[in-house]
């Protein structure tokens, strides 16, 4: 199959219960998004009938073709192939799935991202709830990151909607919503009880698991403050009313959770703000490679990724790298403790890796610095100027990079269509498809 309807397969992405998602081309305009085709698995299509899937697939489409929200993912299209129905919508590489890892626990985010990406997702979740809708299935699968990492909220198959239930679609002993992330009216099935309250809990558990790497435990006290030193008894307090199984004890609403939160944040900020005033200089004993780190790229497959590159289950460097950072310049940086020159500020935008590499030519013949070897970083190269996430007054110390430019390009791939690349922010290796949109921060070796 090259393509669907006029769409150009680029590649599949994967499939869920109701559908089978592709990455396509938009023929003439080379734009590339994301398509989904409703094929049901066959279980549940003799679960719920064809007829109803349909109808609820066409509903999905229509919902996200009526909303228009920032954090909200957007439809173009919709059509039929073969006489099944399609949608046409934006594309991005990465969701907070991958931010956060599979692991179980999987990766802690820095304080500022989880809580950054929550209240992007309940801004998402204000606009749904005042037309009516409820997600019900709010998990990071389902949170898209643009290039510049923002929240996008997608897979609308589910909702709930006030003046359209499909209760009389769904059997009564099927749980709608992630067992892991659902309220517990969800799966209790108790549909009449469904509220804007079921969403807000499906977020407090999102924000538990990003500061914790953990779910929440049922029947017990939530407490951020025992698996993060950077949460204090405020931060249980939070925790404790966005998952009590009451709802009517929850938030009243998105906009009240995103106050508080930012609330919380600020007092958190100011506290952080006021240890640092105080903190001394740290002098620490500088470590200097006495070998020289590869700079030849390589092709690394995902089975041979851990070994190869020195990472642990969760793709983080078991070695961290005490740096001794010092500008020769506003566009150039060394690290003396690696012997590595890196650009200061990287990439202006994001690019596919093609189109990264050819910059590293382009810089290499202008001969920035004096210096002709620049090039993408290799994984070995890279994993030098990442650093665990900080907590206390870790949060003191400022990065010589910017972090907002998060993902990063390597050199080495995994074979003919993916590379390698790293997640500067949270400290981690990753590989993606080489269309897809990252920064890049070109290094040189003296």
């Amino acid at each position: 199959m090259k393509a669907i309807g006029r769409y150009e397969i680029l590649s599949f992405l994967g499939r869920g219960a109701w559908s089978l998602v592709f990455r396509v081309k938009i023929p003439r305009i080379e734009k590339v998004a994301a398509l989904k085709l409703l094929q049901p698995d066959p279980l549940l299509k003799d679960l719920l009938g064809l007829q109803n899937m349909e109808e609820l697939f066409l509903r999905e489409a229509s919902i996200l073709g009526r909303i228009r929200h920032p954090h909200v993912v957007q439809v173009w299209d919709f059509d039929y192939w073969r006489k099944k129905p399609f949608f046409i919508m934006e594309f991005y590489c990465i969701s907070l799935q991958d931010v956060i890892g599979k692991g179980q626990p999987s990766r802690v985010l820095r304080l500022d991202d989880a809580v950054s990406y929550t209240l992007q997702v309940l801004k998402g979740l204000q606009c749904l709830h005042e037309v009516g809708i409820v997600h019900r299935d709010i998990k990071p699968e389902n949170l898209l990151l643009t290039d510049d990492d923002q929240v996008k909220i997608a897979d609308f198959g589910l909702v709930h909607m006030e003046d359209a239930p499909i209760s009389h679609m769904v059997p009564e002993n099927l749980v709608v919503g992630s067992p892991d992330w659902a309220a517990p009216e969800q799966l209790m099935k108790k549909s009449h009880k469904i509220s804007p309250a079921t969403d807000l809990y499906s977020v407090g558990v999102l924000l538990f698991k990003m500061l914790t790497g953990r779910y929440p435990k049922k029947k017990e006290q939530p407490n951020l403050s025992k698996y993060n030193p950077d949460c204090g008894p405020e931060w249980d307090e939070f925790i404790k009313k966005a998952l009590m199984e009451d709802t009517s004890k929850r938030f009243g609403c998105a906009f009240e959770m995103e106050s508080a939160l930012k609330r919380l944040y600020h007092t958190w900020k100011e506290q952080t703000l006021s240890q640092c005033a105080f903190m001394p200089k740290a002098e620490v004993d500088h470590e200097i490679f006495k070998n020289k780190i590869r700079s030849e790229p390589r092709v690394v497959s995902v089975d041979e990724a851990l070994e190869q590159f020195f990472l642990d289950d969760l793709y983080r460097p078991k070695v961290w790298t005490t740096n001794r950072y010092r500008h020769i310049d506003e566009f150039m940086v060394l690290d003396e403790a690696t012997g590595l020159v890196w650009e200061a500020h990287g990439s202006s935008f994001p690019t596919p890796w093609e189109v990264a590499l050819a910059r590293a030519e382009r810089l290499n013949e202008a001969g920035l610095g004096g210096l002709h070897t620049w090039h993408l970083p290799t994984v070995e190269e890279l994993v030098t100027i990442l650093d665990p996430i900080p907590h206390k007054t870790g949060h003191c110390v400022e990065s010589v990079f910017d972090l907002e430019k998060s993902w990063l390009w390597t050199s080495d791939v995994t074979g003919h269509k993916m590379a390698w690349c790293a997640n500067a922010k949270n400290g981690f290796i990753a590989h993606k498809d080489k269309s897809c949109y990252l920064f890049s921060r070109l290094v040189a070796q003296q």
